[in-house]
């Protein structure tokens, strides 16, 4: 609902592998991608590893309620550009959306940027 407040356009999936055959039907239609580490069918990772395969450049931020350092390596590993810790505020939603708008939108061997949950 954020999104659509910010006047931009929300596809959301609930099923991962649907998600990446959507995306791989029309990958320009799409300006960005956050992911769930754990979602229905493929993980958040296996679907970060697929879009890029279809589009390296596509900016994705991955997000979950737990974080390992495993998945951070996994993460950074395959250049993805934010990390976004549940629960996350509207703010911070705002600030990952526009890291991942920035253009060039490039991925990037560097640690993804972190941005950690808000306090509860």
């Amino acid at each position: 609902r954020l999104f659509r407040i910010l006047g931009l356009r929300c596809i959301v999936y609930s099923d991962s592998d649907f998600a990446v055959k959507a995306f791989r039907a029309t990958p320009d239609q799409f300006d960005a991608v956050f992911a769930d580490i754990t979602m229905r069918g493929l993980s958040g990772i296996d679907v970060a590893k697929e879009l890029r395969a279809i589009r390296p450049r596509i900016p994705i931020a991955l997000t979950s309620g737990r974080t390992s350092q495993e998945t951070l390596d996994l993460a950074t590993s395959l250049g993805l550009n934010v990390w976004l810790s549940k629960p996350a505020s509207v703010d911070q939603l705002y600030q990952t959306l526009d890291v991942l708008l920035q253009k060039p939108t490039e991925a990037s061997s560097a640690a993804p940027r972190t941005t950690p949950a808000s306090p509860q």
